[in-house]
């Protein structure tokens, strides 16, 4: 959603923040300690979630 900088007084924005910053602000802290990826253009923080539940998902299906 960042990147539609018109949306950001929507309900709808203020509802997928609300329900994805607590999954994500973990990663944003963990990442703020690499000083190498605080300026990378793609919020990478975002990415890594991503793909930590995918994970927990692939490892909860395979039990």
């Amino acid at each position: 959603m960042s990147w539609f900088a018109q949306g950001r007084d929507s309900k709808i924005y203020e509802f997928l923040y609300t329900v994805t910053e607590p999954l994500v602000l973990p990663f944003r802290h963990l990442l703020d300690g690499v000083r190498s990826l605080r300026n990378v253009p793609i919020d990478i923080a975002f990415l890594l979630a991503f793909f930590t539940l995918e994970l927990v998902l692939m490892l909860l299906y395979s039990l």
